[in-house]
């Protein structure tokens, strides 16, 4: 028997950062996802599953003009491609607080299996007694395996955007 957690997402945050012009970086996140985890033990993360999925649509980076262009076709193309999705395997510990997850990941139509790292921040109840489970996610994906091929350069000749992107997911998950 799992124990099964929901994301609550007025307490989480799944983001991402990719560098701009090599010499800093552009934050963006999503407002609108949704997910869960199955915890096989209840003492421990291992062999759990999590299950996410963030609305294209809700991208934000603090930029409407900038955020138009990344729901076009040049990045995440979200007139046909509404969702990012990701699936894991079961969480491998690597030490007490800290696990190897390998999954599945969908992006602008594409299936990648990778690699993130999870870490357990702890485990406690809320204002209304239920119980909550904090999660930080994290790892970095090379965006043009994902079709998002976008390569603009300025004038000096330099990328306008890196080639890979870190992702991040704070998380609060209550207990259902």
């Amino acid at each position: 028997m799992y124990q099964e957690w929901k994301i609550d997402s007025k307490h989480s945050e799944i983001g991402f950062k990719i560098g701009h012009l090599n010499i800093s970086s552009i934050s963006g996140f999503f407002i609108e996802f949704q997910g869960s985890l199955k915890q096989i033990y209840s003492d421990s993360l291992i062999d759990s599953k999590i299950d996410m999925r963030a609305t294209v649509r809700s991208l934000n980076t603090k930029n409407k003009i900038r955020d138009q262009h990344l729901l076009s076709a040049d990045f995440f193309d979200e007139e046909f491609h509404k969702y990012i999705t990701f699936q894991s395997g079961a969480f491998q510990r690597l030490d007490i607080e800290h696990y190897s997850v390998n999954g599945v990941l969908f992006i602008k139509g594409t299936r990648k299996d990778i690699n993130i790292t999870a870490h357990y921040t702890g485990q406690t109840r809320g204002l209304d007694k239920e119980e909550r489970l904090g999660l930080e996610i994290s790892g970095d994906l090379e965006r043009k395996l994902f079709g998002i091929d976008w390569m603009e350069k300025n004038i000096d000749g330099i990328q306008v955007i890196g080639d890979f992107a870190h992702v991040h997911s704070y998380l609060e998950l209550v207990k259902i």
